[in-house]
């Protein structure tokens, strides 16, 4: 047994490192291939347990048979969604499924000796700095980088891979807002001047997402900060201000639907057509959501609406595209008040182990920025059930891990 542990540990540290030394690549393509690489990191923890179930001891606690639940219901309320004829293998068991394996994903990060996780740690930092580089190297050079990785071939629009390139890159910029707190905590806290590289790292992301026309990143970059800050100083308070803001943004979320409902075409004119699009989109989901808020419409319900609405161009756009843009939200429209009780409760019930998992002010800065991130993204961009920004949260939570615990205020001098 002693032998088939440590190929098994082998195997699925190797893939880590795999993983992690290319996640600025992963990053820079969009974000999509994070599922594959929390799942199959997952599925090798799986197989370490079932060999030592000793890493696994995180696992007890309440925030365990509610993440289940709430994803079970999502996985069931594909019985009563007209998106799709009900198969073995629907979205909601895929769903249901790659949760098994971000639930055994720390195991392989607990399971790094300390050299290790000071080394993966040192790969993670270098990683961010290189994919920053990277981001503002291509939108400065007119997407260059991307174009040359995926040329334009002769018969297509230079202008149309161009768009493409700058929608990949904002999905990476996007990717990033969760991962560089951790990052950037870590390095103020791994060298003398960390601080300072630190700053650099946030600035080329912030200038990337402003050359990219990406008005969400900055915001995003700003809100976080100021949590980092306060959950610096005040570690627990910052930790529970950041956990309370992503429970009321699924609790409350029909109230976006509300206030959108009461904008009229006048006020809706004056918003960027982005914005438009997104008021009335959330004004509609909140229509949609009267009709079952118990049970909600059943899972991916999102992308069975057709409905358009006229743009001040004169184009017709769906007014529901793909997912409503807010995870809060979708939740209600396509899992009801179950699933938002059970989410909910889920958060809540994480609450307690992961102020003791972020005791030290250093860890608690860099999960407070990602909880923050995760709140902001959802609530304004993302839809719930995509899995590579699940990996994503469940990386940046494996890499707060990577900062040593017993780490306080004072920078260490390297």
């Amino acid at each position: 047994m002693g032998a088939v542990r440590k190929g098994l540990d082998g195997l699925t540290q190797g893939w880590l490192w795999i993983g992690m030394i290319l996640t600025p690549i992963l990053a820079h393509a969009g974000g999509l291939g994070f599922q594959a690489f929390a799942f199959f990191l997952g599925c090798g923890a799986l197989l370490v347990v079932a060999a030592n179930l000793k890493d696994a001891v995180y696992l007890k606690g309440l925030w365990l048979p509610f993440f289940l639940a709430f994803t079970l219901w999502a996985w069931l309320a594909a019985l009563w969604s007209p998106h799709e004829d009900l198969r073995l293998l629907d979205n909601g068991l895929k769903l249901f499924l790659f949760a098994l394996a971000l639930i055994l994903m720390p195991i392989v990060f607990l399971r790094l000796t300390g050299r290790g996780r000071e080394n993966l740690g040192h790969v993670f930092m270098a990683g961010t700095v290189l994919a920053a580089g990277l981001f503002l190297f291509d939108v400065l050079s007119g997407y260059a980088l991307s174009t040359f990785v995926d040329p334009v071939e002769v018969s297509s629009n230079i202008y149309v891979r161009q768009g493409e390139a700058e929608r990949s890159l904002g999905r990476g910029l996007m990717t990033y807002t969760h991962l560089v707190w951790p990052a950037a905590i870590l390095m103020i806290v791994s060298f003398k001047r960390g601080w300072a590289l630190a700053l650099t790292v946030l600035a080329a992301f912030a200038a990337a997402a402003i050359f990219n026309r990406l008005s969400l990143i900055i915001p995003t970059l700003a809100a976080t900060a100021v949590f980092v800050a306060l959950a610096w100083y005040r570690p627990r308070l910052g930790i529970m201000i950041a956990f309370a803001f992503a429970i009321a943004s699924l609790v409350l979320a029909p109230l976006v639907g509300i206030f959108a409902g009461m904008l009229d075409e006048a006020a809706l004119s004056k918003l960027p057509l982005s914005w438009e699009h997104r008021v009335r989109m959330w004004a509609y989901v909140w229509e949609r959501i009267q009709e079952n808020w118990l049970l909600g419409n059943g899972f991916d319900v999102s992308r069975t609406y057709q409905e358009t609405f006229k743009a001040r161009d004169g184009r017709d756009i769906v007014i529901v595209s793909l997912h409503p843009h807010n995870i809060g939200l979708q939740l209600w429209l396509e899992a009801g008040l179950v699933g938002v009780c059970l989410a909910a409760g889920f958060l809540i019930a994480a609450i307690k182990p992961i102020l003791n998992f972020c005791a030290s002010p250093a860890r608690a800065a860099a999960m407070s920025g990602l909880v923050i991130a995760a709140t902001l993204n959802g609530a304004l961009t993302i839809g719930i059930w995509q899995y590579w920004w699940w990996g994503i949260i469940a990386l940046g939570m494996c890499m707060v891990g990577l900062i040593p615990h017993e780490q306080d205020r004072k920078i260490p001098r390297r």
